[in-house]
């Protein structure tokens, strides 16, 4: 009989026990869980909702900084795909004075990205700010082109049919005559005619 009651006893600790675990184990997950930042209170996981999860970054936005003749300059959170134009657009607009012309108003913006906007009569712009600028046409042509005034020996012979001792020659003609005034005044040296001129007139420039 005294054994029979021992195991009752025992009986009725272990189901206290479960109770116990079980209604704190609820309590728990009834509570909310805050994340303070900046002095500012945010609920990470709401009442009996197990399936919430912690604020992620919105990664269809970018944020940028844009400085020079624009009405507000600052910084600015835009769309993924925005362009210049639209970082004008947030920052108010360009000022009377922007360089409207020279801007790639339609250049595609990351993020971190710094845009400047020039003032139209600017005429030496830091290498950092040229991203957003554009090229005038005749700069892109002449690019790659051979300026006969000012190529050395190896820049000239890297055109077709031009040797060492033609390179001599143009840099000769010039040193005596003086710059070229026009791409055709390269037949004026000895060893230059029509068709050797020809193959070349594409590669070079007097500018």
């Amino acid at each position: 009989m005294e054994l029979k009651n021992k195991q009752n006893i025992i009986l009725v600790i272990i189901i206290m026990v479960i109770v116990a675990t079980f209604s704190i184990s609820n309590y728990i997950k009834q509570q909310k869980v805050y994340v303070l930042s900046g002095g500012e209170k945010k609920n990470m996981v709401g009442d009996n909702n197990e399936n919430n999860i912690f604020e992620q970054p919105d990664t269809n936005k970018i944020v940028v900084h844009i400085e020079g003749e624009i009405a507000n300059p600052g910084v600015y959170e835009l769309d993924k795909d925005s362009r210049v134009f639209d970082a004008v657009e947030a920052a108010g607009g360009l000022l009377r004075d922007a360089d409207k012309k020279g801007v790639n108003l339609a250049k595609k913006i990351v993020d971190e990205e710094y845009i400047y906007i020039p003032n139209k009569n600017e005429e030496n712009i830091e290498p950092r700010y040229r991203d957003n600028l554009l090229t005038p046409t005749n700069a892109i042509e002449n690019m790659n082109l051979i300026n006969i005034n000012k190529a050395n020996i190896i820049e000239l012979k890297s055109l077709p049919g031009i040797g060492d001792v033609l390179a001599g020659r143009i840099i000769e003609y010039r040193n005596e005559k003086g710059s070229f005034k026009s791409i055709e005044e390269l037949k004026n040296v000895s060893g230059i005619g029509d068709k050797r001129f020809n193959d070349i007139k594409n590669k070079i420039t007097v500018n």
